[in-house]
């Protein structure tokens, strides 16, 4: 369920062997609106302040919005677990957000990308709610420990358990990229793992950066395709994570 404006519930309900029917509520009678729409499953709702399309999310395969009459399909990135549910979703000036079981996905400027525990400093615990505050800082929290993450400009950058007051800030330049990326990060100056994804979520570059490299190591990203990334730093048990642009590459 989800309010589109004042005066108005969206409902989503699902019936035995007939599937999900989507219902608008405009205070006086109910309307049934399924013409064209097409999840199987719709567990969350949400409205964008900005433009009043509402969003329905349910099963891995797309995400439907309402708008002028007509239901339009966005298609999820290809590959995520189909026996994964989006529980959580967020629209706002045109960016959502929606979250399942062990998948962050952001939308972006017409671009997924696609956050878990292996590309990201974020926990591997189930995903439990998402919420964007007032500075349009989207927070994560999981079920099982007190860890909180935070998704602001590009950044993911992970908010430990209390008691450890590490923090680990990943900054690169040139952003947008051609041939190499600079790493600036406030870490412990040991060895480094840097790994760089996809916005799929799938590893496409793995580089060891040894100690003697300092806190400003340049990493080589010949070979790699024009677009957006995910690079994900990890040393001395601290991560972080910056959006990456790589332009002229082929």
């Amino acid at each position: 369920m989800g309010p589109k404006q004042a005066g108005e519930i969206w409902l989503s309900i699902w019936i035995t062997n007939i599937g999900t029917r989507m219902y608008r509520f405009n205070g006086e009678t109910m309307s049934l609106l399924n013409t064209g729409f097409n999840l199987d499953y719709a567990g969350a709702i949400s409205q964008d302040p900005s433009s009043g399309r509402v969003y329905v999310a349910g099963t891995t395969t797309h995400i439907e919005y309402w708008d002028n009459g007509a239901w339009t399909e966005i298609a999820l990135p290809a590959g995520l677990p189909t026996n994964e549910y989006i529980y959580q979703l967020i629209a706002d000036n045109g960016r959502l957000m929606a979250a399942s079981q062990y998948h962050l996905l952001i939308f972006e400027n017409g671009e997924w990308t696609v956050f878990t525990s292996l590309n990201a400093p974020i926990s591997g615990e189930n995903i439990s709610d998402i919420e964007l505050d007032h500075l349009g800082q989207l927070w994560v929290i999981h079920n099982n420990k007190p860890i909180l993450e935070i998704y602001q400009a590009g950044l993911v950058n992970s908010i430990p358990e209390p008691g450890n007051e590490q923090s680990g800030l990943l900054h690169l330049a040139p952003n947008p990229a051609v041939n190499s990326v600079t790493l600036h990060y406030d870490m412990t100056n040991t060895s480094a793992l840097c790994t760089i994804y996809n916005l799929q979520g799938q590893e496409v570059r793995r580089v060891v950066l040894d100690a003697t490299a300092g806190n400003h190591p340049t990493v080589d990203l010949s070979g790699l395709h024009s677009g957006i990334y995910l690079v994900s730093l990890s040393t001395g048990g601290r991560n972080a994570s910056a959006r990456l642009v790589i332009q002229g590459n082929n």
